[in-house]
């Protein structure tokens, strides 16, 4: 219909100018919501892991839980742009600059605001199971992990302006997708 308009009709293009900025972020919003929806659809991890490595609007939470360690080449790690070292922890990676975090493999609290969202990363020691568990709360609620021993990622969008989707990969179970 676009390319109907522009090769029939004289309509001025108005990107760019100040005063149609508020229909460009309309756009933006609305091109941002069907991409998450797409991403929510994903079925094959493979297309998944591209997709929120593609799109710079991704922040990223990356959470190695379990026995797992980044030296597990099943887990995407290299994709993601995290050393594949044998370490543990939890990983942010902001898409649009390129910045990424890391834990370490010490116990931490770490706050992000995105867009007047606040996400806590916490590791803590747990001394019963002898291994370190991470937790990822947004606004004061507690993401749920999808798996004990893989991968978790959490992604937010910072067009829309909130948490997108939650998956896993579980090195348990063949290392499966779980959404």
């Amino acid at each position: 219909m676009g390319k109907y308009i522009k090769e029939n009709y004289a309509v001025p293009d108005h990107r760019g100018e100040a005063e149609y900025a508020s229909w460009q972020r309309m756009a933006d919003y609305v091109d941002a919501m069907v991409k998450n929806q797409e991403l929510v659809g994903q079925t094959e991890i493979v297309h998944y892991i591209e997709s929120i490595c593609n799109n710079r609007y991704y922040h990223l939470f990356v959470s190695v839980d379990g026995r797992c360690t980044t030296s597990d080449d099943k887990l995407y790690f290299a994709r993601l742009g995290i050393p594949i070292d044998g370490s543990t922890g939890i990983w942010s990676r902001c898409n649009e600059d390129g910045r990424l975090w890391w834990s370490g493999q010490k116990e931490m609290v770490k706050y992000f605001d995105l867009n007047g969202n606040d996400i806590c990363l916490v590791r803590k020691f747990d001394a019963l199971s002898q291994i370190y568990v991470n937790s990822i709360i947004c606004n004061n609620l507690i993401i749920d992990k999808k798996v004990s021993n893989g991968l978790n990622i959490i992604v937010y969008d910072g067009v829309t302006q909130r948490i997108i989707d939650c998956i896993g990969i579980n090195a348990d179970a063949d290392y499966t997708f779980v959404h």
